[in-house]
């Protein structure tokens, strides 16, 4: 889904739960890994509850709330993550595309769960320790979009710095391409990790 605001062109990507072992990173040049902190609106963190006395019920009310993904099914968690992007404009009305600022914001949305009384500890931890891991699994996805805007801001000033952008469509036209590498980034990372099952966070 993508979106358009003034002449700031804005990318949309939603992604589901899945996930274990982190792939490569985005970018390949000097594995620069940017920081959370790049994600310049923070990250918005949204959650619904589930109970349970054991596994079997907690992994039950997980597939009844989660939130569901564009094939119908139900995931555990879900990130959504925007990159923004935009340049100064001249009084003139030239844009200064070497200029380029790049933002990223970010929605989560977890389970959260709620103990019942006389919970044995143990059992408690356990779940803790599973729902940690989702969110673990869904920062990645975070992750790729910081770094996606990294690569955003760098490929439209080099194109600007060598001369490759002319209009404002061909700012956008190198944005976007961005944008696709990120999605198809993050898809691979799902369907490689098989939507959680690598991780361990698919309770059984």
């Amino acid at each position: 889904m993508v979106r358009s605001v003034g002449f700031m062109a804005i990318g949309i990507l939603l992604t589901l739960v899945g996930g274990a072992q982190r792939s490569n990173t985005l970018t390949d040049v000097d594995n620069h890994f940017v920081d959370l902190r790049g994600c310049t609106s923070g990250i918005d963190y949204q959650y619904y509850e589930v109970s349970g006395k054991n596994v079997h019920e907690v992994r039950t009310q997980l597939l009844e709330k989660g939130p569901v993904d564009e094939k119908g099914e139900r995931r555990f968690a879900f990130a959504a993550w925007t990159l923004e992007w935009d340049w100064p404009v001249e009084t003139d009305g030239t844009r200064r595309y070497v200029d380029t600022k790049v933002k990223c914001k970010a929605q989560l949305l977890l389970p959260r769960f709620r103990t019942a009384p006389g919970g044995e500890p143990h059992f408690n931890r356990t779940i803790f320790d599973a729902f940690e891991k989702i969110e673990k699994h869904e920062m990645h996805h975070v992750q790729h979009a910081i770094e996606g805007a990294y690569l955003l801001q760098k490929a439209i000033v080099t194109a600007a710095q060598e001369g490759r952008i002319k209009k404002e469509k061909d700012a956008n036209r190198v944005a976007f391409k961005v944008v696709d590498k990120v999605r198809a980034f993050d898809s691979t990372y799902d369907q490689m990790t098989h939507f959680g099952k690598t991780e361990g966070i698919w309770l059984r």
